[in-house]
């Protein structure tokens, strides 16, 4: 069922309404995203650019067991390979969640956007705004911080944090 006009004007009145600390709560959700990106990303400082990672050089680090790409399967060429054997010692070693999505990042991270949606449906309940109002100012203004986090800020932070440590060309 589409939203009709009578839903697009209380929910256009709704995002200019609540258009300031939407655009903070974008602004500082990004900002979030750059910081613990920068936070996490591997420090690599002391280490001449180029070298190769001490996880690489170890017999037991990641992709050990692994064949070299140039050897053929085992079995000719066309038997169909299984897993590599190094796999089930990679997926050991892999966290159980990913650090940008912890629980008190993700708390933190919504934590405005559930005192928004709260003033949101209290305002929208004053001017008699349908539901289908209220889901139309609440779905963009509550899913953009979330996506400029994971999409925008953390990678960026990662990648600044990468350059900061020479592990990516300065530009000229």
């Amino acid at each position: 069922m589409a939203a009709g006009p009578a839903a697009t004007a209380p929910a256009r009145a709704l995002l200019g309404e609540f258009a300031p600390w939407v655009r903070r709560y974008n602004a500082g959700a990004a900002l979030l995203g750059v910081a613990f990106g920068a936070w996490d990303a591997p420090e690599m400082r002391g280490r001449a650019p180029g070298a190769a990672s001490p996880e690489a050089a170890a017999p037991d680090g990641p992709g050990a067991g692994m064949a070299p790409a140039s050897a053929p399967a085992p079995g000719g060429a066309g038997a169909v390979a299984g897993p590599p054997r190094g796999a089930a010692a990679a997926a050991a070693e892999l966290p159980a969640a990913p650090r940008e999505l912890g629980l008190w990042r993700t708390a933190l991270l919504t934590a405005p956007g559930a005192a928004l949606a709260l003033q949101l449906g209290r305002r929208a309940r004053e001017i008699g705004a349908p539901p289908s109002a209220l889901a139309l100012a609440a779905l963009p203004s509550l899913s953009c911080p979330l996506l400029l986090y994971l999409l925008g800020g953390y990678p960026t932070g990662a990648v600044l944090r990468a350059w900061y440590d020479g592990r990516l060309p300065r530009p000229q």
